[in-house]
């Protein structure tokens, strides 16, 4: 092999190495930016409409932001479903977690017009302790946020996240950067 063709091997190389992992790299940042939109969407849609149901002082305005966030669920087909990959835990399932959630949309319309202030306040602290936990965290499925695409997310950044580093590796390699 003269040495001209050497050099465009490695040239070769060096191309491809460096599209390989920006490939990937790019892939992986895909995958954050879906994540990070869906978030933020159902944060909006959904999650923020609960944090204000649990804090709400009335029965009135806990039942209007919990009525919004179920109408988000439904609207996105959050209603059931398992939000687990591998092993299936009773937390991130939707079905009992939205059912839990009409439970509470059907007390608060139940809720008698003439009820005492004591009746009131029950209420509502039955909510807090239904929507949050004692850290006034929301207790909701973790990773609600991307299902139905939970699966398929959490393979691509296996594998995006995977052959960037080892693209990342082939490039320091073939330029010497080790």
């Amino acid at each position: 092999m003269t040495y001209s063709e050497r050099k465009r091997k490695q040239s070769m190389q060096k191309g491809i190495s460096i599209t390989f992992a920006l490939v990937f790299t790019l892939v992986f940042g895909i995958w954050g930016l879906i994540r990070g939109v869906s978030y933020w969407s159902f944060e909006n849609g959904c999650a923020g409409y609960l944090h204000r149901a649990a804090s709400a002082n009335t029965i009135q305005l806990a039942q209007e932001n919990l009525d919004s966030a179920i109408k988000y669920l439904e609207d996105n087909n959050l209603t059931t479903g398992q939000v687990s990959i591998i092993m299936k835990q009773p937390k991130n399932n939707i079905t009992y977690w939205y059912s839990n959630l009409k439970a509470a949309q059907q007390e608060l319309q139940n809720m008698d017009t003439n009820a005492t202030q004591l009746e009131v306040s029950n209420q509502l602290i039955k909510l807090k302790e239904t929507l949050e936990n004692a850290n006034d965290s929301l207790i909701c499925p973790d990773g609600i946020e991307v299902y139905p695409n939970n699966v398929g997310l959490f393979w691509m950044s296996i594998i995006s996240a995977l052959f960037a580093i080892i693209g990342w590796c082939w490039a320091a390699s073939a330029w010497g950067w080790s």
